[in-house]
């Protein structure tokens, strides 16, 4: 007797089954009746905050032509953090404005659990290169990305398709996420001297995120813009992500 298919998991907690043909073969969007994934090659891992797995997909037709996909899966694979807002715009938020980010194959939401998994383009191997922030931007490059930012605040701005709570503001929680003290530490460590002794206040910071706070919501923010959520693509072009 055939055992029956196992049960398709949303948001693996296990990296291995990220990169399991035959889950791969029902969550990925490209992968159509009769096609088999036929290969699966992991090219590196890395972890910040979150885990990336970057592997290439191999995908054979019914016809046999056969097409290779280079990916990145992102996730909390420990469960002690979450994704789920960064997933949720990978498949909410992101296809209805037109910016430059990669492309999700598939997105994992589970509301319940607060937990989510992206898998996506590959950005380095479609021939991308990620930003730092010991890297100058040149004066173009800084024009794009502000105009990419822009696209995001016009393509939201005053649209109530996105007052929900998945992207309720956060800047009154956040200016308290840290004590004063340990916050003054922060921005004394050394990273920003040339910045005006006024801007390293800590307990001024937070008096400025509050008052921002006071304000009613316009449009969505990125909310995490340093230069490592930035890219150029294979074009040179600036695009946005949600971290290398």
């Amino acid at each position: 007797m055939t055992a029956p298919p196992a049960l398709f998991d949303p948001i693996p907690t296990d990296p291995a089954t990220v990169m399991d043909a035959a889950w791969l073969a029902q969550a990925l969007d490209v992968v159509a009746d009769g096609d088999r994934v036929i290969g699966v090659e992991q090219t590196s891992s890395s972890r910040t905050i979150a885990e990336k797995l970057r592997f290439a997909v191999t995908v054979e037709a019914t016809s046999g032509a056969r097409r290779t996909y280079p990916l990145c899966a992102k996730a909390h694979f420990d469960g002690i953090n979450s994704l789920i807002t960064e997933a949720h715009v990978y498949r909410d938020l992101l296809p209805h404005l037109d910016v430059r980010a990669p492309r999700a194959y598939y997105c994992g939401v589970d509301d319940a659990t607060n937990r989510g998994l992206i898998v996506m383009d590959d950005i380095e191997a479609l021939g991308g290169r990620f930003l730092g922030a010991h890297e100058p931007y040149s004066v173009e490059t800084c024009r794009d990305s502000l105009s990419q930012l822009a696209a995001v605040h016009a393509g939201t701005w005053h649209d109530p398709r996105w007052d929900v709570e998945w992207l309720a503001p956060r800047v009154e929680s956040m200016a308290s996420f840290f004590p004063t003290d340990t916050l003054q530490g922060l921005l004394d460590d050394g990273r920003g001297p040339e910045l005006p002794a006024v801007l390293r206040d800590a307990a001024v910071l937070q008096a400025a995120m509050a008052r921002t706070a006071e304000v009613p919501p316009t449009c969505v923010l990125h909310g995490d813009t340093h230069s490592g959520n930035a890219y150029l693509d294979a074009e040179g072009r600036s695009a946005g992500s949600t971290g290398r």
